[in-house]
């Protein structure tokens, strides 16, 4: 990065748990912000900035460029950042609240797939970890599969095509070989990522996994996201720190049980479908209005 971020700054605010309301006494504080870079690296063609992070503290600062893409994609780490309340913001600009002020101009029902799809994800993250922690996966061998012990019968490249079209594709002598080749990728597969996650874990994280059977710091971002996801589709505003915050401090520090959680999730495919169908805002973004407003903030930056 070869200019002074700090002076390029519009915007920048307290994220994560703090500003969600659930925040422990362990919980770091994260700053989320938004830049504009100087005239000559937006118009280079050989230079290009995107964002800046660092980790002491944990730190994340966004080109305008990419934060625009972000929020008009209903990214929800993103989109968060236009209704952040004042007590929060570490430091705005006349370019920034003119940002907020257009700020509907971002929102659509891109949000359903975004914060049911991220809230999903997590869940079956935990779903995974929970079989990791219960199973305790043992290492997979070629003859347990039935197959030679020496190399695979088929090459790495051909694996690969015969996941992406079929057993179909290959001789008929060496269907079995192929199917019995693709579940031991696939057992070797889970076992590298099982010890990638052994070898990376948090040891906060990995104490409440034990304790809890789950990851609930997982668990109460999957409820923050739904409940964020539902009031945008309802109301076409986020409220910050959480309206359910003490509900998600709870699930934070273990008070519910993996079983509660799912009873809470319910089904949000189903629930966000009516709620895409029956919401307030428009099915896209106004990308005209959008890429306006951007020359617009650019314009007098620059």
């Amino acid at each position: 990065m070869n200019f002074d971020l700090d002076s390029s700054i519009i915007y920048s605010y307290i994220s994560g748990s703090h500003l969600y309301g659930f925040a422990t006494q362990t919980s770091d504080k994260d700053i989320r912000g938004v830049c504009i870079p100087p005239l000559n690296i937006l118009l280079s063609p050989f230079q290009n900035f995107e964002q800046h992070e660092s980790k002491t503290p944990d730190c994340c600062i966004f080109s305008l460029s990419k934060f625009f893409k972000l929020a008009t994609d209903c990214n929800p780490s993103i989109i968060e950042a236009l209704f952040v309340p004042t007590e929060f913001v570490c430091l705005t600009s006349d370019s920034w609240e003119h940002i907020v002020k257009h700020r509907n101009l971002f929102l659509s029902t891109a949000c359903k797939s975004r914060f049911c799809g991220y809230a999903i994800s997590q869940l079956k993250r935990m779903e995974r970890h929970r079989n990791w922690l219960f199973k305790n996966p043992t290492k997979p061998n070629r003859e347990d599969f039935g197959l030679p012990t020496h190399d695979a019968v088929f090459t790495k490249p051909q694996l690969q095509a015969i996941q992406t079209l079929g057993v179909d594709i290959v001789l008929s002598d060496k269907k079995d070989l192929a199917v019995k080749e693709l579940q031991y990728l696939s057992a070797k597969t889970e076992w590298d990522n099982y010890n990638t996650w052994i070898l990376n874990r948090n040891k906060e994280r990995a104490a409440t996994e034990a304790a809890f059977g789950m990851d609930c710091k997982h668990a109460a971002h999957t409820i923050r996201l739904l409940s964020m996801g539902r009031e945008l589709l309802e109301t076409g505003n986020i409220t910050l720190p959480c309206p359910n915050a003490s509900l998600l401090k709870d699930i934070r520090v273990g008070k519910y049980s993996y079983e509660d959680l799912l009873e809470m999730v319910g089904n949000p495919d189903e629930e966000f479908d009516v709620l895409e169908k029956n919401s307030v805002l428009p099915h896209k973004p106004d990308r005209v209005a959008i890429e306006k407003l951007y020359l617009e903030i650019v314009g007098e930056y620059c």
